[in-house]
């Protein structure tokens, strides 16, 4: 029973330590994006950089909250990677139109061909962020298996 409750109070430490970090991205990151708003840089790259790492925060805060342990096994992993995969598609769009939006040109900065081009990798993110959060799934389960006591 002393166990469990060590446990239990050595996972609380973990997540409130997690959410920590997670709120230290975000803040890093929403001002990263705010950097790079006023720039005239019409390049896919950034928005699909600032697009992945909002991909990512969302599956890690999901995961932070989720009992690696629990009777739902690894599935769980790769299911989250392949949202946040999906999610990259509209997180860039949003991106690209709020940009779009507030330089407010004659021509845009991002046109429906960068917007289309985007669309065309949605098939890319969701399998990489499948792969990814599978890789991420056995992870967290080796690192549950080395934590189990030995049954002496």
């Amino acid at each position: 029973m002393i166990k469990l409750k060590e446990a239990h109070v050595e996972g609380t430490a973990n997540r409130s330590n997690a959410l920590r970090r997670l709120r230290i991205f975000a803040l890093i990151l929403g001002a990263s994006i705010l950097l790079w708003l006023p720039f005239e840089d019409a390049s896919l790259y950034w928005v699909i950089l600032f697009a992945i790492l909002i991909g990512c925060w969302g599956a890690a805060r999901f995961l932070v909250n989720y009992p690696g342990d629990s009777r739902l096994g690894l599935w769980v992993y790769p299911l989250c990677g392949a949202l946040a995969g999906v999610a990259v598609t509209p997180i860039a769009i949003v991106l690209m139109i709020v940009k779009n939006g507030l330089h407010a040109h004659g021509a845009p900065d991002f046109t429906l061909d960068h917007i289309v081009s985007v669309v065309l990798r949605t098939p890319v993110w969701l399998v990489g962020g499948s792969l990814i959060g599978a890789g991420l799934g056995l992870w967290q389960k080796s690192k549950l298996s080395l934590k189990k006591p030995e049954n002496t």
